[in-house]
Formats: C-alpha cells, sequence, structure tokens
C-alpha cells in the first residue's frame, strides 16, 4: 500500500505525493495536485506491478501517459470507428467487439507488454464460449486494426502487433454459404414477416430477393436513389461495400414493391426520404423474433442474396453482367451466390444443339 503525504509549496500551492514501496521494483514516488488523483495512480501503478506488466525501464510516457490498451480503444472508438465505410452495421459490430475487450483484463495491460500469447488467450476463450473460427477471426481482425492505428496515426511506431499470427485456421469452404429457402420454407416466412408490426418487414425481404442488395444497401438508401419511370434503383458509392455505385435493374415485382411502399408513406403521411425508414437495431430485433417464430434454421438475411444472385442468373447468364449488379469486383466472389444446377446446365446445352 503506498504511503500518501500532503505537501504545500512556497507560493501556498499543495502537492500530494504517493510513495510506493514493492519488493522486486525501485522506490517510486509520484505528485498530483490532488489527493484522489495521487491515490488512484499509486493503485494503478501496484495493481500493474502485481500482474506483471509495469516496466520500471519504461519510458514516462509509457508509465504515465496512458499507454493502457483501454485508453487507445476508446480513442479508436471515437476517431476511428463512426468512419468505417461499412456503415451503421460496420459501427455497430465494431463497438460489440471492442467493448468486449474493454470489459476483459487485456484492457488494462500496458500495449508495450502484450504479446501475441495474451491475444492467444483471450482468443481460446472466445473459442471455448463456442465462438466459430470465422466469428473469432473477425474479431481479431477488429483488434489487429486498432494496434496497426496505435502505430500509424498515434506514433507508437517501435510497437509490434502482438494479433499477427493469433488468428485461427478456417478449413477451405467452411465460410461460404449457399443455404435457399424452400418453397415451404419461403411460404412460412413470408406469412411470418406479414405478422410483424412493421410492413416494411416483408417489403424489406422481398426487395432483397429481388435486387440482391445487401441490408445496408436498402435500410440506409433514399427515394432520390430510385427512378421508377425507368425502372432501377441506385446503389450509391456510399453504401456499396465496394465503395463503386451501381444500377440495379427492377424486376417487376421489385418495381411493385416500391410502388406499394410509395402508397403506403403517402398514406400514412409520412414525410421521409428513406425506402425503408427502420433502424437497423429495430431490424435485427423484429428479424431475430420472426426467425424463432418460423423455426428455420441456418438461413440468415444476407442468405437472401445468393437466393437473389441464382434467380437473375437466369436472366443474365453472362457473369460479367451479373457482377454489375450484384456489385462484385471479383468474379470468383461471385461464385459463391451464383449457382446454376446441372439441370439447367444440360437444358442449355440441348438447346444450342437443337438450333
Amino acid at each position: 500500500m503506498a504511503s500518501i503525504q500532503k505537501r504545500r509549496l512556497q507560493d501556498g500551492s499543495i502537492r500530494w505525493i504517493a510513495q510506493i514501496n514493492k519488493k522486486g521494483y525501485k522506490r517510486l514516488n509520484i505528485t498530483k495536485n490532488t489527493k484522489a488523483a495521487v491515490e488512484k495512480a499509486a493503485r494503478d501503478i501496484e495493481v500493474a506491478m502485481d500482474n506483471n506488466t509495469w516496466d520500471e525501464f519504461a519510458s514516462d510516457e509509457q508509465k504515465f501517459g496512458n499507454t493502457a490498451l483501454e485508453y487507445f480503444i476508446k480513442l479508436y472508438l471515437k476517431e476511428i470507428t463512426p468512419h468505417k465505410k461499412g456503415g451503421t452495421s460496420t459501427i455497430y459490430n465494431e463497438t460489440s467487439v471492442l467493448n468486449l475487450i474493454l470489459n476483459s483484463p487485456l484492457a488494462k495491460m500496458d500495449i508495450y507488454r502484450i504479446k501475441t500469447g495474451h491475444i492467444i488467450g483471450i482468443r481460446n476463450q472466445w473459442r471455448d464460449k463456442g465462438n466459430k473460427a470465422t466469428t473469432i477471426n473477425r474479431k481479431l481482425t477488429t483488434l489487429h486494426d486498432v494496434f496497426k492505428h496505435i502505430r500509424t496515426t498515434w506514433k507508437h511506431e517501435g510497437l509490434t502487433n502482438p494479433v499477427q499470427g493469433s488468428k485461427l485456421k478456417v478449413p477451405t469452404g467452411t465460410a461460404e454459404r449457399n443455404r435457399a429457402l424452400s418453397d415451404a420454407e419461403l411460404l412460412t416466412l413470408r406469412k411470418e414477416l406479414d405478422d410483424c408490426k412493421s410492413p416494411y418487414m416483408r417489403w424489406m425481404f422481398d426487395l432483397a430477393l429481388e435486387t440482391a442488395a445487401r441490408r445496408r444497401e436498402l435500410l440506409e438508401n433514399s427515394w432520390s436513389n430510385v427512378n421508377l419511370p425507368d425502372g432501377w434503383i441506385c446503389i450509391p458509392a456510399t453504401l456499396s461495400k465496394t465503395r463503386k455505385e451501381r444500377l440495379i435493374p427492377l424486376t417487376p415485382k421489385a418495381h411493385s414493391i416500391l410502388k406499394d411502399i410509395q402508397a403506403y408513406q403517402e398514406r400514412q403521411f409520412l414525410k421521409s426520404s428513406r425506402l425503408i425508414p427502420i433502424t437497423i437495431k429495430s431490424f435485427e430485433e423484429a428479424w431475430k423474433k420472426t426467425m424463432l417464430r418460423s423455426k428455420i434454421k441456418n438461413f440468415q438475411f444476407r442468405d437472401t442474396r445468393h437466393m437473389a444472385a441464382t434467380m437473375l442468373s437466369n436472366i443474365y447468364p453472362k457473369m460479367q453482367d451479373l457482377a454489375k449488379i450484384t456489385g462484385h469486383d471479383k468474379l470468383d466472389t461471385l461464385l459463391i451466390y451464383y449457382e446454376e444446377t446441372i439441370e439447367n446446365q444440360v437444358r442449355s446445352m440441348q438447346q444450342h444443339f437443337n438450333k
């Protein structure tokens, strides 16, 4: 326990001094303007000494300049996370991950004392709690980005990134999804969506099936990007995952859905600039409850993209054309969503030779 003393200086001001005597460390004196401040500083140092994370040979900046990981995570959440290109969903997910780390002992450690072994320890904790390898790796990617900004943005060039080499190996193919609803499941899910308080849930689902648009590209899009007379909807670069604008031709059903939404908003006197004026949080909660009621297993909203791409591939047999609509930069990525059955391939072959 540190000893605290009060000292009055010649100019009449008061200073508080804490003296820390810990076995294995040199005697350390800390001076602060208030008693509460010096007690907190002494307590933090003693905890670091107990945890073997206090480096008496570190610079004053490292000792007293807030180089705990906790400080930089909070700085990252304030300065970096709000500007991520993924938008609301990315900010929400990243904030959840970083708050999880903030509540762990790792957050209290000095960044210069954190090694890959510490990262592997928290990684194994996530794994033991049932997190999938891909989920764990996404969390580690966020933490990796924090350390990258500590080195580059906040000028700690001498810091090595301890997350490097801590990710789990993911077997080839396990990250790909090709889940599609059967006709019976589609009927069940639409019925449950119709029972939601907001009609936007059903419209959102059907629009995704008709356009292959991502969740954010619909939830945050506006009417100014819709051209019903010419039959297309624009996904602006600010909403697109690839940061490239694209135009999606509207199927007859998609055109009808947008007309229904427009008429509904006019009837309700809703002066909203957005197509789907609900928040991401409200949507996620309603979707979760809908899936529980439907009892449909292993289906996520993002799987609508796979189903839509499969449907659109019948309209646009050239993958280059399909990629312009779905917004894929690489055709091998589009293959995850592009699915043509052997029956369709045989039919195409027969039609070609019959000609």
